[in-house]
């Protein structure tokens, strides 16, 4: 579990989205990951120097990858990007492509030899391109990490779409990213409950997070409809989802979110701000939530939040305050804090928080003196 706080605009979501951005890139090619961001990745080269291309690198205990990418005087960015991806577990496998080029090359191997591809689909990542490679252990890898990579804003999800007209009916046990089909989500996992118990975790924290909640129904209304009631205590009939509040549908988006891939599958999560909408008792639920997800059903979590009650919820060295400091972004583990560790004897880090006794957002980011 990793939870990232601090300042708005210090960086928190920008390094969510730069995992993201090599999972587009991987499904699509890197012209479509780099047009679904809009013209505002250039922000990420402010302060470079003329030439000094933007790198990416993503790392698992077996395998490292790089991508590269390069922005002209215009600010455009080469949607042709460069590439380097070196095997752990085999020392001496890589494969490596310059930025604006449609040849990579494979060292290691058979005899440690040396092989050049000539790629059909420049603007395609190589490591999505020949999964037959000399390198294909080391490919599929970190394809299944990157793959498993999914970011969920929580502002960004279709809460009054869901509500109004519900989801589109399907069969897939897997949440879109702004969760358009979570009832036909729930519905597969709802049909499932006697081979695994996704439905049931799920249920078990929304019941915990919301006392009165009491059950679901999941049904399709139409051919291509599925929609939602809610089973509440004191209600004499089931509650439509347009009449529920929005914290009841953000909580289960959430639930989802963690819990819907078998155990042991989809190992990387990551949500922006799951805090919106919700009561502190329902975030102290999610940050239990969080935590089964994190040690019981084998995913890696990353969050980033604002919310002193959800940081609460987890220990010092889960905790990575995110601040800008000399125009850049720089990340501390609470627990490598010296001067606060008396402190987090007696107080919650969400209350050291709060105080500004970390990652304060009244204090100026410092800024370099550049060329005054």
């Amino acid at each position: 579990m990793n939870v990232l706080f601090g300042p708005s605009g210090a960086g928190k979501s920008s390094l969510l989205d730069a995992i993201s951005f090599v999972r587009d890139g991987y499904l699509r090619d890197a012209e479509f990951a780099l047009a679904k961001r809009g013209p505002g990745l250039g922000v990420l080269y402010d302060g470079a120097g003329l030439g000094e291309p933007i790198r990416i690198v993503l790392s698992t205990d077996r395998v490292e990858y790089e991508v590269t990418l390069l922005a002209s005087l215009n600010g455009r960015i080469d949607p042709v990007p460069g590439e380097r991806l070196r095997s752990l577990a085999r020392p001496g496998f890589s494969l490596e492509r310059a930025i604006g080029t449609a040849q990579a090359f494979y060292f290691g191997g058979p005899a440690s030899q040396t092989q050049s591809v000539d790629l059909r689909e420049p603007k395609r990542l190589v490591i999505a391109h020949h999964p037959g490679s000399p390198h294909a252990f080391e490919e599929d890898l970190f394809a299944d990490v990157v793959l498993s990579g999914r970011l969920y804003h929580s502002r960004s999800m279709e809460l009054a779409n869901l509500k109004q007209h519900g989801s589109p009916a399907g069969t897939e046990a897997h949440l879109m990213e702004q969760g358009e089909n979570l009832w036909s989500v729930l519905r597969t996992l709802d049909g499932r409950r006697l081979l695994d118990d996704r439905y049931t975790t799920i249920m078990k924290y929304m019941a915990e997070g919301f006392p009165t909640f009491k059950g679901l129904i999941a049904e399709a209304t139409a051919p291509t409809v599925v929609y939602a009631q809610f089973l509440e205590a004191g209600r004499r009939r089931p509650v439509y989802a347009s009449e529920i509040s929005d914290g009841h549908i953000q909580f289960l988006l959430l639930l989802t979110v963690l819990f819907c891939d078998p155990r042991g599958t989809a190992p990387l999560v990551m949500i922006d701000e799951p805090e919106t909408l919700l009561h502190p008792w329902a975030l102290a639920v999610l940050g239990n939530a969080i935590r089964e997800a994190a040690e019981k059903w084998d995913r890696q979590v990353i969050l980033a939040t604002h919310s002193p009650v959800l940081m609460s919820q987890f220990e010092p060295n889960e905790l990575l305050a995110v601040e800008s400091k000399e125009g850049r972004t720089q990340i501390t583990r609470v627990s490598e804090m010296d001067d606060i560790q008396d402190l987090l004897q007696d107080y919650a880090a969400g209350s050291l928080y709060m105080s500004e006794a970390i990652a304060p957002q009244s204090k100026p980011p410092e800024v370099p003196n550049v060329g005054r």
